[in-house]
């Protein structure tokens, strides 16, 4: 079985990926997730990294509203082209995403949200309208032999202790218990957006990474 691994399209595809899946004979696409642009991070690392503070509270409702459209358009032509594959796509969920999962924060961080709209899960409605796209984070999917298991994966660092990352690291846990003949076997795969805590990946070391993240890690 051929798999081709694919993520973080921010609201771009490559057109190789067609010849690649018929050059290769791809059985299963595997999508980490981060479909839509973030056509606005400059301005919110400038003004709402790292504090209590929502964008649209600087920048005003109506622009952050725009902001979230075009990224929403933009990204849902990535899972047009994608549905259009004709392959099996599984995919979780990117920081990205518009889902709006919290599995690091504890959950009074929402109760102060005023503006509900700006908060709700855009995503889970649309990939509704992708057939050929599976989304299994926090959750399991087979496909031939092997057990994919997923997780969404934040950026949000140094929140390991909170309530909700331990509630999704449970589910995890139990997931891997219920497969823990084929995880012996080698058959099951692991597949979240961002690497798991405390690993050898876990650090952020890229000159093009945002200086506000690299000054929590």
């Amino acid at each position: 079985m051929k798999i081709l691994v694919i993520g973080d399209f921010h609201g771009k595809f490559s057109k190789k990926i067609p010849k690649i899946i018929k050059k290769e004979k791809v059985d299963l696409i595997v999508s980490l997730g981060d479909f839509f642009p973030f056509s606005f991070k400059k301005i919110w690392f400038e003004h709402c990294y790292g504090k209590k503070i929502e964008l649209w509270e600087v920048i005003g409702k109506k622009k952050v509203r725009g902001y979230i459209f075009k990224d929403l358009k933009q990204g849902e032509k990535v899972l047009q082209f994608l549905d259009g594959l004709n392959v099996l796509i599984i995919t979780v969920v990117g920081n990205i995403d518009y889902t709006r999962i919290n599995d690091c924060y504890e959950n009074d961080i929402y109760q102060r949200i005023k503006w509900k709209w700006e908060r709700q899960d855009f995503f889970s409605k649309i990939i509704k309208r992708y057939k050929n796209i599976k989304r299994f984070d926090y959750s399991y999917l087979k496909f031939g032999n092997y057990v994919f298991i997923g997780a969404y994966g934040g950026s949000s660092n140094g929140q390991v202790k909170s309530n909700n990352f331990k509630g999704y690291k449970k589910i995890l846990d139990n997931l891997f218990t219920r497969f823990k003949k084929e995880n012996k076997e080698k058959r099951v795969i692991f597949v979240s957006h961002n690497v798991p805590y405390n690993t050898k990946l876990d650090l952020v070391n890229s000159k093009d990474a945002h200086k506000k993240l690299k000054e929590n890690i």
